[in-house]
């Protein structure tokens, strides 16, 4: 998720709403990941938007994007089943390599992908 000072971006709150749509769909947890520094309040507010849980990675190092510090973290710290990234100059960043790391981690294990049960539009 995006934050915006002390407030999540109104894109992050969009991507919660359509989440949270999906999580219901399928019996999944809606899990916000919110990395940056001095963040911890951002996590009630995620909550509040219809996160069942959030995960919160705090350091300075995530004060400013950068695509390595943040991608590495987030395949560290949740399994998803499915990840939604808004359309911003980070979210295009970022979600074609975290795209490249999964299907490279997938293939490393012998994993076999599943027919897509969502159609793309």
């Amino acid at each position: 998720m995006y934050r915006f000072c002390i407030e999540l971006y109104p894109v992050s709150l969009e991507l919660l709403n359509a989440g949270r749509k999906l999580a219901d769909q399928t019996g999944d947890p809606l899990v916000g990941v919110i990395l940056g520094e001095n963040i911890a309040g951002l996590a009630a507010q995620a909550a509040h938007y219809g996160a069942d849980k959030v995960v919160i990675a705090e350091d300075a190092k995530f004060a400013e994007y950068t695509t390595g510090a943040y991608l590495n973290q987030l395949i560290r710290k949740v399994e998803p089943q499915a990840v939604l990234i808004g359309n911003t100059a980070v979210g295009k960043d970022l979600a074609p390599r975290l795209a490249q790391r999964v299907t490279d981690i997938f293939e490393r294990v012998g994993g076999v992908w599943p027919e897509c049960p969502f159609s793309p539009g």
